[in-house]
């Protein structure tokens, strides 16, 4: 049959096949290439967003949630003393007569940890605030959007404090404006929240 061909088509039906050939291999080559760089992107992003979410852990919830426990311990441990003290002075005053007259005598250790709180929330518990404001302030890019809207409400929280310490504002005034730490409670579990999704996230759960 193939002595039945003219040599002329018979060429042209070798270049066809030889040009479908080569071009089939051209797309190959082009798309194995479209693929790799692809790939190469995708390995890439996946690379940055890790490295954010690293960051975002290391510098800001991290930190964040380090100095909130660290008030929460010592505030717990404050409130526990306080309760404990109340029902030892009540027991003291029952053992005396009224008139209760050396009242100051046995009152002077409960008096000393008052004012050790009193020092202990100027010196330490504030100043963790501050930090935690501080933080918030130089890494707001790190936080995510439902962490960044409770910023003004820090700042506010731990503005009025210094106030309240610098003797500035009226104690008629702070609880006008409601100032409780119990508005910022959202914003804790908000931290708190996203740390431990970061965390699966970077463990792969």
């Amino acid at each position: 049959m193939l002595n039945n061909i003219d040599v002329p088509v018979a060429s042209q039906i070798l270049l066809t096949g030889l040009v479908s050939a080569v071009f089939t291999g051209i797309l190959v080559f082009a798309f194995q290439k479209v693929f790799e760089r692809w790939i190469q992107r995708a390995i890439q992003t996946e690379a940055r967003q890790i490295r954010f979410i690293e960051r975002q852990l290391e510098e800001f919830y991290s930190p964040m949630m380090g100095c909130l426990r660290k008030i929460q311990a010592k505030s717990l441990l404050r409130l526990e003393i306080g309760k404990v003290s109340h029902v030892a002075w009540k027991e003291i005053c029952k053992r005396h007569p009224d008139p209760f007259l050396d009242h100051e005598k046995y009152f002077e250790p409960f008096m000393k940890n008052i004012r050790y709180n009193n020092k202990e929330l100027r010196e330490e518990i504030i100043p963790l605030y501050d930090e935690m404001l501080s933080i918030f302030t130089e890494k707001y890019w790190l936080a995510n959007p439902s962490t960044r809207k409770w910023f003004s409400e820090l700042s506010d929280f731990v503005g009025l404090w210094h106030r309240w310490l610098d003797e500035s504002i009226p104690a008629d005034v702070v609880r006008e404006i409601g100032h409780n730490e119990d508005q910022l409670k959202p914003f804790y579990e908000d931290l708190e929240s996203y740390i431990d999704m970061l965390q699966k996230r970077l463990s792969g759960v």
